[in-house]
């Protein structure tokens, strides 16, 4: 999908600098003109698009959301595209989005002035010149299938950046699908931890798609590095059957289970996952059945919030209403996975990485967190030339 993008001379970017954050091996150092304190999970790597919603939730009016310390407006241009002005009025700095959307224009809620999806003001009550200042800062969007990405760092840069790819292809769309939105009160990249190490499935969610813990203790994981950042695969052979598989069955069978997961810098886990019954190759050929594709997209709202968008499709089930309801329960599954990394960032505030333990499971996502904190390391390098 073209896209115009607005440079920062043709609408300045009002956006504070905010404190100074340095990445340090799962956690950062964060200093704002005086103590230095460590911070759970990862500071915001800028230049990289992350997901802003969805296409749906965009149909019509406006939605405010803060993403990556900035607070944005989304709405729907006069031409009906999604438009992302930052969310404070150039005059006295009212939030834009309590004001009223107009003919695909905004209207700020305390003296009436007009904003069109560029961001340039078409309107001020009362007098006829407009000054060029007069102008909000429009974000990079792209749209791709259902899902809308922002751009949060320099606009000359995001032409050449793809959109992060997660196989959004025919056989995604023609299976039942199920998309929600989830958010959390903790950094993005504990989430990101939490997804590259499924050793905590047997525990967080032992009721549905977890099973034996002794079986997760034996699991093989394959772990490599990739372009965009880390993938692994794993497997499970002749281990127990879930509730999820006696649920959707009926029946106890030992079962052969396999998933590939992999990272795509900065924010955007893709996942391919399968289950079938134990010596019938469902690991070898990727199949089973029960199969999932997914995407978890952990949008940075703030250091310490965030928002987890997910979007599931299941290829197994020939009753895709049956599907569509298993589908549903993921919500309970992953508010699991929020309780404890929610739990983490309220203990872990104040500690220094280096005082906790590593052991097997961790090679993933320590290889993802490793990857991160050298992405964020080159672009604060970059930007302080």
């Amino acid at each position: 999908m073209a896209e115009q993008l607005i440079s920062r001379g043709e609408a300045a970017d009002r956006r504070p600098a905010g404190p100074q954050r340095i990445p340090g091996g799962g956690a950062f150092r964060e200093s704002n003109g005086g103590e230095t304190v460590w911070r759970p999970g990862h500071p915001f790597l800028f230049d990289a698009w992350y997901l802003a919603g969805y296409e749906s939730e965009f149909a019509s009016g406006m939605i405010a959301r803060t993403i990556l310390d900035q607070p944005i407006l989304f709405f729907r241009d006069a031409d009906g595209k999604v438009a992302a002005l930052e969310d404070r009025c150039p005059h006295v700095g009212a939030p834009l989005s309590l004001g009223t959307l107009e003919d695909g224009a905004v209207r700020c809620g305390y003296h009436g002035m007009v904003f069109e999806g560029s961001g340039r003001c078409t309107h001020i009550p009362g007098q006829d010149k407009i000054p060029p200042e007069a102008c909000v800062y429009r974000y990079p969007i792209r749209q791709r299938a259902e899902h809308v990405w922002i751009w949060m760092g320099d606009a000359a840069k995001a032409a050449d950046h793809p959109l992060p790819d997660f196989a959004e292809d025919d056989t995604f769309f023609s299976w039942p699908r199920y998309q929600g939105l989830l958010e959390m009160e903790c950094n993005y990249s504990l989430m990101l931890q939490n997804l590259m190490d499924l050793t905590h499935l047997a525990y967080v969610h032992a009721d549905s798609i977890g099973g034996n813990p002794a079986d997760h203790a034996v699991d093989k994981v394959t772990p490599r590095k990739t372009e965009n950042g880390v993938a692994f695969l794993r497997e499970l052979r002749e281990v127990d059957a879930p509730g999820r598989y006696t649920e959707r069955f009926g029946r106890a069978e030992k079962l052969d289970r396999w998933s590939e997961f992999e990272f795509v810098a900065p924010a955007v886990i893709r996942q391919n996952s399968g289950w079938g019954p134990a010596g019938t190759r469902v690991i070898e050929e990727r199949g089973g059945i029960l199969l999932d594709k997914m995407l978890h997209a952990i949008t940075p709202a703030t250091a310490s919030r965030s928002y987890y968008f997910f979007h599931a499709a299941d290829g197994a089930d020939p009753d895709h209403d049956r599907a569509r309801e298993r589908l549903s329960k993921l919500p309970k599954i992953i508010l699991e996975d929020i309780a404890v990394t929610e739990a983490q960032q309220r203990r872990l505030e104040g500690v220094d990485p280096r005082s906790l333990v590593a052991i097997r499971s961790d090679r993933p996502r320590l290889m993802m967190i490793e990857d991160l904190d050298r992405r964020i390391r080159q672009e604060q390098a970059a930007r302080a030339q």
